[in-house]
């Protein structure tokens, strides 16, 4: 049983390694997206991310019940160092190997991430300044009067104008 538990969790490990890989490609493409202002593109690889995101939900879940329902116990699902320890040295390095795998990916997809909010931030700002900027009303100057004062113009909203 013990072969046969932690081969099904290598399995579960490569599965969320390889989602894990597309979910890096998905952050990189969704960067692009954000660079050039692709709206529905944008949402279309968010909509992507999210299942993919659940999938490997679903396979961490699977994961702490397949341990928890083995020999390891509850206590090694919660505990992944835990479930390590009591595993033969060659189980526990083909676990390892593929566990360095997921956490450099995520570190990486982690940091694609961090640009993209930044991005998606400005990519915000820049709207809300452009909303400001169409729907608020105010005095423009037009320079000097005849008396040698600042003259000004009320300006109305560029929203009122269009019609």
């Amino acid at each position: 049983m013990k072969n046969t538990i932690v081969e099904t969790i290598i399995s579960n490990l490569k599965q969320q390694l390889e989602l894990q890989l597309l979910l890096q490609s998905e952050t990189a493409r969704l960067r692009g997206c954000i660079l050039k202002r692709l709206m529905e593109d944008i949402s279309g690889v968010t909509h992507r991310i999210d299942e993919i995101t659940g999938t490997m939900e679903l396979l961490e879940i699977d994961r702490r019940r397949l341990i928890s329902e083995s020999e390891y116990g509850e206590e090694a699902a919660h505990s992944f160092d835990l479930f390590l320890r009591n595993l033969p040295e060659t189980s526990r390095e083909s676990i390892s190997i593929v566990r360095m795998q997921l956490r450099e990916i995520a570190k990486e997809t982690y940091r694609l991430n961090a640009g993209n909010r930044i991005l998606l931030e400005e990519a915000l700002s820049s709207v809300k300044t452009t909303v400001t900027i169409l729907t608020t009303s105010g005095r423009t100057s037009t320079g000097y009067d005849y008396n040698g004062k600042t003259s000004t113009v009320n300006r109305k909203k560029i929203l009122n104008r269009v019609g």
